[in-house]
């Protein structure tokens, strides 16, 4: 990776922590630095999802919006600071497999924003971002066809922001992406391709310029792999995915935080070998993936929806090559994992 790329998110943590320390110590003789220690508390969440670690994330956005919500009681100038700390709580929980308490604060969020935007659209984007989450929010309980409205308004507002400024394009790529996602989701799977593939044309200009963007890159092509092999173009389907794993494999050896997304890549370039007939090529990857998906899950239980479809695309990889015993154990290990999930979440 470029010098200028890598550690960049694990270099933010102390500065973080620190200015929460010091905004802690601040408030407590002087009320008037609570907003400050909000902001604190938000930012340091942020840049711990940004090295992977969820859990730590969630006390400090809990804290923010506790915060936020007693400022906003008092001064309704705080509201957009409690719309954009409810947005990463819902990212919080969502990344610790808590999706159904993600609902209600990327709902809230909608909302506030919603009314902000109405009497300001400097406040725009902020909705843009807040629909998007609440979108993903929907698929992740499995109201799949919930999710769709969100992200096409989203879709329409980055365009419109982006028109006028640039710096909107990630977050119109990203929306596309989700978009792409949402309308696989119902079967809309035509529907997918176009703007899947406006958002890996997005990504791949973004990240010419700044390889910051580059894990917006990978993940725009593993989504455009699905597309194309959803509407049966499996050839076309290979390329974007090897990107995809390529990338994630560059990212991941600079910062955990990418071994999921190395991860999902890799279960489906076994996937895409599969359906071109590359029956042997498929098992590596689909091997890696369970390995890494195990290990993620051991340490946080949002995974384990992950590790059950990379044990179940092994144990169709080793039957297609004639490998039937050693397809049974991955199976009943996926079937195992799928009831337990099913009984906490029917998505």
């Amino acid at each position: 990776m470029p010098e200028q790329y890598r550690g960049h998110r694990q270099d933010a943590i102390a500065p973080a922590e620190e200015a929460v320390r010091l905004r802690r110590a601040q408030a407590r003789d002087n009320p008037a630095y609570l907003p400050g220690l909000a902001a604190a508390l938000t930012d340091l969440g942020g840049c711990y999802r940004g090295v992977g670690r969820h859990q730590d994330a969630i006390a400090p956005v809990e804290e923010a919006v506790q915060l936020y919500r007693a400022l906003a009681g008092d001064n309704p100038a705080y509201l957009p600071g409690l719309a954009a700390a409810l947005t990463d709580l819902g990212v919080c929980y969502g990344g610790v497999g808590r999706r159904q308490d993600a609902i209600a604060p990327a709902e809230e969020a909608v909302r506030l924003r919603r009314a902000q935007a109405g009497d300001n659209p400097a406040y725009l984007p902020g909705l843009a971002a807040a629909l998007t989450n609440f979108g993903v929010c929907c698929r992740g309980v499995g109201r799949r066809q919930d999710a769709i409205a969100p992200v096409e308004e989203a879709v329409r507002l980055y365009r419109a922001l982006a028109g006028d400024n640039p710096a909107y394009l990630p977050g119109l790529a990203a929306a596309l992406t989700d978009l792409g996602v949402c309308y696989g989701g119902v079967g809309r799977r035509q529907d997918a391709i176009a703007p899947a593939e406006e958002a890996v044309r997005l990504r791949r200009a973004q990240a010419g310029d700044n390889p910051a963007y580059l894990p917006g890159l990978a993940g725009a092509l593993t989504d455009l792999g699905v597309c194309y092999g959803g509407v049966g173009r499996r050839q076309d389907a290979i390329a974007p995915v090897e990107e995809a794993v390529r990338l994630y494999r560059a990212l991941a050896g600079d910062n955990p935080a990418y071994l999921p997304g190395l991860a999902a890549a890799l279960t489906d370039l076994g996937g895409r070998y599969r359906g071109v007939g590359r029956h042997q090529d498929a098992i590596a990857p689909a091997e890696e993936a369970v390995r890494l998906r195990r290990a993620l899950a051991d340490d946080n239980p949002a995974y384990l929806p992950g590790l059950a479809m990379a044990l179940s695309n092994l144990g169709i990889c080793y039957g297609e090559v004639g490998r039937y015993q050693d397809a049974i154990a991955p199976a009943e290990e996926a079937a195992q994992l799928r009831r337990a999930l099913a009984d906490d979440n029917p998505a």
